[in-house]
């Protein structure tokens, strides 16, 4: 009796208590602040001037989950990386120093440099031929087969971007994906689950005998020199270490075999923390070389695009069932697509290059390139006869190319061999005074260079026969590589550009005229991201040091993306060199499209 009687007089007095006490004084003191709008968040890219993935899958779990994948970025980034890869072979075909400098390079990160318990080295160290055989077979093998996936990885983003577009209006959560949407799904994810395989054992190969991290690692003693090199960790060296060379050991670990770390926490999560570990620690940046970052990097790649599978609600909960049910199929397919290189990787194995191996030896300034000095005859010579020693080694590697896999179509070195580009060569010495060079004007003397092919073994065996002479004159009159830096014809024109003092700088290094400049400016990786941004490049940046140009003016004249690796310190004169190659092939670019901005 006492409850019932008490409710309804204690509510309304508790009631008027709240509003009169608490309630009112807060609507008295908030009066005076006034309501202020929800503010925006900037952009990445306003504030720091480029995005980052990395910051990307940092806010990931705060942002709205997005519907559908963007599968039109994901072809862009596979297809930018591909022509980089197809770049980087053209390069190592075309330039002597570049292809010295590369294969010193992959000889530093063979597994045999690493010493057995009793600090011996491996007996294939002191066995010239094949030492060399060995790292041009690596270097040309783990070349091609990049090259192969990431093709294949942005032919697929590619068809599945196209069907994304083609059923925009008929992709509803409520429905079934279109039958051939879902079969280009989950050919693209099976290849996503699959491909790492190779890409790790790169990596295995890669990073335990690479110089910073030789010391953790042993091998067991070889018994010939023939065998497989069995590698175990040296936890006493590890051990010493500090945490963050401890991070970055384990993290490589993990990620350069398959194992249960992976199953756990998925290869977009480890290269997503070892990421954050290199930009913010500059002894883990040391730990990794280049060579190592590249292969880490691909890895990224393909985990970021594996992810958006992840994010495609709802029909991503059904992704393991369904394929499950077409195991049979998807893997035919693969094998399919997959079968031609693995018949070509034989041909490129230590046994089939011994030629190669036998005329590839860079020392002793055998590819000793002087692109950069002034023509002489001293220097023309020096450049035609490096180039001839690499033409030389190339023969030898397309000859057991293409004598022993086959045919190469539907294949990145099939396409990459069969591409109507042609190599560059220097012609021979002509005194100023011929009559060859008497109607050429000085500064552009030295730049007519003649052309080949760019396998004359792939093109002989394809019955293409190029005519040189045409190819010649078509060269002529195509735009030059390396433009001009006084007057000519091409900077008597308008410039294309008008950029500021600091980009005009860098483009004129980078397309710069041996016969006018003797000695290249020096460009620093924040002169080049400046330049770049300065005419239209929207910058992306990726993992391990990789950054995505995407044009976004129409006068940019380029209809792709491009890549390139942050470098440190001063671009050297062989980076420069590339670079400038690099940018005329994908834009046409060359030195007269810039003239400095009088604003």
């Amino acid at each position: 009796m006492y409850l019932a009687s008490s409710l309804p007089v204690g509510l309304p007095a508790r009631g008027v208590s709240e509003r009169t006490i608490l309630i009112a004084p807060l609507h008295t003191s908030l009066a005076d602040y006034p309501i202020l709008l929800e503010p925006d968040l900037k952009r990445e890219s306003d504030v720091a001037g480029y995005e980052s993935l990395a910051v990307k899958a940092a806010e990931a779990p705060y942002r709205a989950p997005t519907q559908q994948p963007d599968f039109c970025f994901l072809e862009s980034l596979l297809a930018a990386r591909a022509s980089a890869l197809e770049d980087h072979l053209w390069a190592l075909r075309e330039d002597p120093e570049y292809f010295a400098s590369y294969l010193v390079d992959a000889g530093e990160h063979q597994i045999v440099h690493l010493k057995d318990p009793e600090a011996n080295d491996h007996p294939l160290l002191s066995q010239k031929l094949r030492w060399w055989t060995c790292v041009v077979s690596s270097l040309v093998g783990e070349a091609y087969l990049t090259a192969e996936i990431v093709s294949e990885g942005g032919r697929l983003a590619d068809k599945v971007a196209k069907l994304q577009r083609k059923y925009a209006t008929e992709i509803v959560p409520s429905s079934d994906l279109p039958e051939d949407y879902l079969q280009a799904l989950l050919q693209f994810r099976y290849f996503l689950d699959r491909v790492p395989d190779l890409l790790q054992g790169s990596l295995w190969h890669a990073c335990h005998p690479s110089p910073p991290l030789r010391r953790f690692w042993m091998r067991e003693p070889s018994r010939g020199g023939s065998e497989s090199v069995h590698v175990w960790m040296n936890m006493k060296n590890v051990n010493n270490e500090g945490k963050v060379q401890h991070q970055v050991v384990w993290s490589l670990t993990f990620l350069s075999k398959d194992n249960q770390v992976l199953d756990i926490i998925s290869t977009r999560v480890l290269t997503d923390e070892l990421e954050r570990l290199l930009q913010s620690e500059p002894r883990a940046r040391a730990m990794l070389t280049p060579y190592v970052a590249a292969i880490v990097g691909d890895l990224s790649l393909l985990a970021q695009c594996a992810n958006q599978f992840d994010q495609y609600q709802p029909w991503s909960r059904t992704w393991d069932d369904v394929a499950k049910k077409r195991e049979d199929a998807l893997a035919a397919e693969y094998s399919k697509r997959f079968k031609a290189y693995s018949r070509y990787a034989d041909s490129l194995s230590d046994d089939s290059l011994t030629d190669a191996g036998a005329i590839c030896d860079p020392s002793g300034g055998k590819f000793y390139y002087p692109f950069e000095k002034r023509r002489t005859k001293e220097t023309v010579d020096a450049l035609r006869s490096a180039e001839r020693k690499l033409d030389a080694v190339w023969a030898a590697i397309d000859r057991s190319l293409c004598t022993k896999s086959g045919n190469l179509r539907g294949t990145a070195a099939g396409k990459l061999l069969s591409l109507q580009n042609i190599l560059r060569r220097t012609p021979e010495w002509e005194g100023a005074g011929s009559e060859n060079t008497r109607s050429i004007p000085s500064a552009k003397r030295g730049l007519h260079n003649t052309y080949h092919p760019m396998s004359a073994i792939y093109t002989k065996l394809r019955g293409n026969a190029f005519v040189l002479s045409q190819l010649n004159e078509q060269a002529r009159n195509a735009p030059q590589p390396f433009g001009t830096v006084g007057k000519s014809e091409e900077s008597s024109a308008a410039p294309l550009f008008a950029v500021d003092a600091r980009a005009l700088k860098v483009f004129r290094t980078l397309f710069s005229n041996p016969v006018v400049t003797t000695t290249p400016a020096e460009v620093t990786w924040n002169d080049f991201f400046h330049a770049m941004t300065s005419v239209g490049f929207a910058a992306l940046k990726m993992h391990c040091s990789t950054w995505h140009f995407t044009p976004t003016k129409p006068r940019i004249s380029a209809d792709r993306s491009i890549q390139f690796t942050e470098f440190t310190g001063k671009l050297s004169a062989t980076a420069i060199r590339v670079f400038g190659r690099r940018l005329n092939r994908a834009s046409g670019w060359d030195g007269g499209m810039f003239g400095l901005d009088e604003k």
